[in-house]
């Protein structure tokens, strides 16, 4: 399993206008009534997301639908990363088995070799929303290459982009990340046109000699 690390993020605080006027007043009771009730049921959603998170497997293509939102128009139930799934330009059904949303990994993604299965974390800053989704996605059309042989895969790409079988992959995922769009990467930002070429041709489907 392969995973993007996670960042740290910045918690925004607001502010709440003082009430004037009885009607007000009588308001803010009523909301100090509902509020807590909002907040435990909240509080319970989120321990049930971690316990058993949503897991939307993904279906035959249909025509007038990018293929990623074929099965269902929401491939999850976060919208900022459905929006950037549909967003990969060289998506193809069946390379992802599933996209599941849940914080238990403590990675920014993960993505298993041998199912295609890939797991995003609700804790990735939108900013780099995008560029996880690309990784996780290049890992599983890398493998799925090769017919998920994890080891005949790692062997090819550590050949063509070196320093290693960790180091190759997470190199061959940020170039194929950077030729679909992404603008920032956690590895490596792929200046070598040998390179970027290998990663048009795992993009393209095809293995890399």
């Amino acid at each position: 399993m392969y995973a993007v690390r996670a960042g740290t993020g910045r918690a925004n605080q607001g502010s709440v206008e003082i009430p004037r006027t009885k009607a007000r007043l009588r308001r803010t009771a009523a909301l100090a009534v509902v509020l807590p009730l909002l907040a435990a049921s909240s509080l319970s959603a989120a321990v049930t997301t971690q316990a058993a998170p949503v897991v939307v497997a993904l279906s035959a293509a249909s025509p007038s639908l990018h293929p990623a939102l074929a099965a269902n128009r929401r491939p999850t139930e976060w919208r900022a990363l459905n929006n950037a799934i549909h967003r990969i330009p060289r998506y193809r059904n069946g390379i992802v088995a599933s996209w599941t949303v849940t914080p238990r990994y403590g990675h920014w993604g993960m993505e298993f070799p041998r199912s295609g299965r890939v797991y995003i974390s609700p804790k990735v800053p939108y900013n780099r929303l995008y560029y996880v989704v690309a990784h996780e996605y290049a890992h599983a059309r890398a493998y799925k290459n090769w017919g998920r042989n994890q080891k005949a895969a790692d062997a090819a790409m550590n050949r063509w982009f070196g320093g290693g079988i960790h180091r190759a992959r997470e190199v061959a995922a940020d170039c194929m990340a950077i030729v679909q769009g992404a603008k920032w990467t956690g590895y490596s930002r792929c200046k070598s046109a040998r390179w970027r070429a290998g990663a048009k041709t795992l993009l393209a489907g095809k293995r890399l000699p």
